[in-house]
């Protein structure tokens, strides 16, 4: 049975009025200026749902002084824009890959069968090292979009491949305490940052209202993180002790990555990497590889999601000596869940990378 606990803490709203000198009807109240919540399932296990929200509301805060029967006035007042609760309360639009995405890249960074290099699939990518020093034809701009591919499917991968292997024998020793660890009693349990994206804006509104009116620039800032957490367990047929030495040449086989499953004929195949742009198939597959006899328990996407609104000080203007406080707003929302690795699609925002080689195959393939 889920449970859910909150906690709000307020603050008085200060005073204001006009046409007198005594606080107008309804402004001296209690506003909210921090709120919090926690939902989760306390049943057997860990890594149930949770969900965690938290807002906090600083400053806005208005002074003027009285200085007439017919001029307004405030005293510790919190603006108009605070005093509506949904303000500061919509996050914007992030680029971060789909829960069904993010537990197919958690499985397939996490699975302790993944290879360091894929071998059958460099070897491939060798077969067109000659073919990327020849001579260019064309005019200068399909030149230079043949050399961003060459460059992007030839020499990245190539050169990315052996600064790997330059640590093998590390990769070999860590691989190996990642079996020690699950072949013990509560398997192998990893955490991984999948996603991490920032969208900021601009946009004006008044923050006051009552009595006065001030439009004000406010600046927002979405930011959006993306764990995973797996956990693996040892096949029943592959059930070892952790000091078992073994475990060493296992790692090794795994790191190696001689073995040749449906993973590696996915990366073989031609256009698979357009493919992978738009679903998680080649993640889904790494998922599955099996080299050192373990199998996949569950993947549990954690989610968190900060906005935070702000206004600058509206500086004291003379003669009325109207003041507002720097106005601070910091939106906070956490989840977890269990998310199933199966294959997904999507339609995401293009990095610089992938946008450079869609209109470097664009430009290539012109005229032909």
């Amino acid at each position: 049975m889920s449970r859910t606990r909150f906690q709000r803490s307020y603050l008085y709203g200060g005073d204001a009025g006009r046409f007198t000198h005594e606080p107008s009807t309804g402004t001296g109240h209690d506003i909210e200026i921090k709120f919090d919540l926690c939902s989760d399932d306390p049943g057997p296990g860990d890594c149930g749902p949770l969900y965690v929200e938290h807002l906090e509301r600083r400053g806005g805060i208005i002074d003027k002084p009285w200085s007439n029967y017919f001029d307004s006035w405030f005293t510790n007042y919190t603006c108009d824009w605070l005093r509506q609760p949904a303000n500061g309360t919509v996050h914007l639009g992030v680029d971060t890959m789909d829960n069904y995405a993010a537990a197919a890249a958690c499985a397939a960074r996490t699975n302790p069968s993944r290879p360091l290099v894929d071998y059958a699939a460099a070897l491939a990518e060798l077969r067109e090292v000659p073919d990327l020093f020849r001579r260019f034809s064309g005019d200068v701009i399909r030149r230079t979009a043949d050399l961003n591919l060459r460059y992007q499917f030839g020499i990245r991968p190539l050169y990315g491949d052996i600064l790997k292997l330059l640590f093998f024998q590390q990769q070999v020793g860590q691989r190996t305490r990642e079996l020690q660890s699950l072949h013990g009693g509560s398997g192998l349990r990893r955490t991984v940052r999948l996603d991490d994206d920032i969208t900021t804006g601009t946009f004006n509104q008044s923050v006051q209202s009552l009595y006065a009116y001030w439009p004000r620039d406010f600046t927002i800032e979405t930011r959006e993180r993306v764990w995973g957490h797996s956990r693996w367990s040892p096949d029943l047929s592959m059930t070892m002790s952790p000091a078992d030495p073994r475990l060493s040449s296992i790692a090794a086989q795994a790191v190696r990555g001689l073995d040749v499953d449906i993973s590696t004929a996915w990366q073989l195949m031609p256009w698979s990497w357009l493919a992978d742009w738009f679903s998680n198939m080649g993640d889904v597959l790494m998922a599955h590889r099996n080299v050192v006899g373990a199998h996949l328990e569950g993947v549990a996407i954690m989610r968190q999601t900060t906005t935070i609104t702000q206004c600058p000080e509206h500086a004291r203007t003379e003669p009325t000596g109207a003041y507002m406080s720097p106005l601070y707003v910091r939106y906070e929302q956490k989840r977890r869940q269990m998310v199933p690795v199966i294959l997904s699609a999507s339609l995401p925002y293009l990095s610089n990378r992938q946008l450079g080689i869609a209109s470097s195959l664009s430009i290539t393939r012109r005229g032909r």
